[in-house]
């Protein structure tokens, strides 16, 4: 099992790398963080020719701490291109989400060491700390799939 979520997924297109560097250059942004994106702007991040890493924009009131980070690479061959992108959790959510199971994962171990030590009495430090890491997955796991999803079919819309 994976700790952190990622989806994977191709999209094969009549389109050249040229006009797919085109679209995602017209609905894309530079800019990490702003109050205001012109019209028509849908993602921030970096497009190159046979590569790109789009986020969805980031509102200043939004408390989406999973937003996944979506990586493209453009296979050119004869008559399409195939686009293959990879959604993953954005690198400053992941930092924060490994600390999290990082400490309640030593939380665990600290319970089970505390249960060998003075018996059973202490056994509600392991299952709790089990519970937040379950939470912690559920909670992440929900919230990436549900936008890495609507965010890989728009680009698929884009790119078909």
């Amino acid at each position: 099992m994976q700790i952190m979520p990622e989806l994977e997924y191709k999209v094969k297109t009549k389109k050249t790398p040229e006009e797919i560097y085109h679209i995602l250059s017209s609905i894309t942004d530079a800019k990490r963080l702003a109050f205001s994106y012109p019209d028509g702007i849908e993602f921030v991040g970096k497009i190159e020719y046979f590569s790109f890493r789009i986020a969805h924009i980031r509102k200043w009131y939004a408390k989406d701490r999973c937003r996944p980070m979506i990586y493209g690479n453009i296979i050119e061959k004869k008559d399409i291109s195939v686009v293959i992108l990879k959604a993953c959790v954005e690198p400053i959510s992941r930092i924060v989400l490994t600390v999290w199971f990082c400490l309640t994962g030593l939380l665990f171990l600290f319970g089970i060491f505390y249960i060998f030590v003075n018996g059973p009495k202490g056994v509600i430090i392991p299952i709790g700390s089990c519970g937040f890491i379950i939470y912690g997955q559920i909670m992440v796991r929900g919230a990436f799939n549900t936008s890495a999803k609507k965010m890989l079919q728009r680009l698929e819309e884009l790119l078909i």
